[in-house]
């Protein structure tokens, strides 16, 4: 998939600088992979309907999060649905729905949120429905039975306790996601006036960029409760969320707020929700570190998904890559240099002024093809210059 393709001017690009991204990627990675991903392991208990289970671990990995009312309100809502979808199987199973309900959703209902009293009668409905034909059941008891709410609830659990924790993405992460969603925006405006020929270039291209990058985003963390955070924003920092992040008004503005106003913090974050297909990701990196020569090793199982992947091997990967570059490799560095060059490329990609490189030309700018123009510009600094 990295092909060394003549048109590229290495002169103009810090390919030491990419080195240090991948390599950090790789390695953040390798350290999920290794440790428990607890953001990961909730979302997946999640959805596969062991909303106990994850209740529990959320309260030992982060007990602060089952401070907002909202979100235990939610994790109760789902309990009592994973045992209604028992419920009727026998007469212990219908007294644990109805507990569940009394004890602990009742209580909450009142004191959650507004609706919070109207959505727990709604619930109780399903008591009497679940377990009818499908045709026949309310659209709102349908919804909750429907395995989307479980996803829904999973990523903002996900997403909440890596705001807690400051789990973040790394940064080449971040970056390609920024680049893939802009590319297609590139790619959406120019199919209004040409389209691609079967089989050339172009297509290959977006046909690549469609694997890289799913459709669509996960749900965000609750907004902030009311009277909590900052009350008022840049009209300029909300546009360029907009822009850059493509997410909506109501969700810039609920990320600003999050982020206590930090406009590059909120950025990560909406980057973050974007589907990045990761196992792919890694297989690119892989050919990546053996076309420039760094390291050569087995498959690597993908963080933060679960899914299969190529491997680096988390004990003797950068000590490997070292002893290489010490033997001479295409780097033709040594592995102090690699060791320098690597932190202060994450230097430089971090201490560009974003609102004005970046954010701030897109969001300034009306125009999609300018803003887009500006943001390519932008993040062409960010990670080459």
């Amino acid at each position: 998939m990295v092909q060394n393709t003549p048109s590229l001017h290495r002169e103009h690009m810090q390919l030491e600088c990419l080195d240090g991204l991948v390599l950090s990627c790789l390695d953040e990675w390798q350290k999920k992979a290794g440790a428990a991903d607890s953001a990961a392991s909730l979302r997946q208990l999640i959805m596969q309907g062991h909303v106990q289970q994850a209740m529990s671990m959320l309260k030992a990995v982060c007990p602060q999060a089952l401070q907002d009312l909202r979100l235990v309100f939610r994790l109760q809502r789902q309990q009592f649905i994973e045992l209604v979808r028992n419920a009727g199987h026998s007469h212990e199973e219908d007294l644990r729905a109805l507990a569940c309900a009394r004890d602990q959703l009742a209580p909450l209902a009142l004191d959650a949120y507004p609706e919070a009293y109207c959505d727990f009668k709604k619930l109780l409905t399903l008591l009497l429905y679940a377990k009818t034909p499908d045709p026949d059941q309310p659209a709102d008891v349908k919804e909750a039975l429907d395995a989307g709410a479980r996803q829904e609830l999973a990523q903002i659990v996900d997403h909440t306790v890596r705001q807690h924790t400051g789990q973040q993405e790394p940064l080449l992460a971040l970056l390609l996601t920024y680049l893939l969603r802009l590319y297609s925006l590139h790619m959406a405006n120019s199919r209004a006036s040409a389209m691609a020929q079967p089989g050339s270039e172009e297509q290959e291209q977006e046909k690549l960029v469609d694997a890289l990058l799913g459709m669509g985003r996960d749900a965000a963390p609750l907004p902030p409760e009311s009277g909590l955070g900052p009350s008022s924003f840049s009209e300029h920092d909300i546009n360029a969320l907009v822009h850059c992040a493509g997410c909506t008004r109501r969700d810039a503005v609920a990320a600003l707020k999050r982020s206590n106003n930090d406009l590059l913090a909120a950025f990560k974050a909406e980057l973050a929700r974007l589907r990045l297909n990761k196992p792919l990701m890694h297989e690119l990196l892989h050919e990546y570190v053996v076309y420039r020569g760094l390291h050569v090793d087995s498959p690597h199982e993908s963080g933060g998904d679960g899914a299969s992947a190529m491997e680096v091997d988390g004990g003797g990967a950068k000590e490997g890559l070292r002893e290489s570059i010490n033997r001479g490799g295409p780097c033709g560095t040594s592995s102090q240099q690699q060791q320098q060059q690597q932190q202060q490329g994450d230097a430089d990609v971090m201490e560009v002024p974003w609102e004005g490189n970046c954010l701030g030309e897109v969001g300034a700018s009306s125009c999609p093809s300018r803003a887009n123009d500006a943001a390519v510009e932008g993040i062409g600094r960010l990670s080459v210059g």
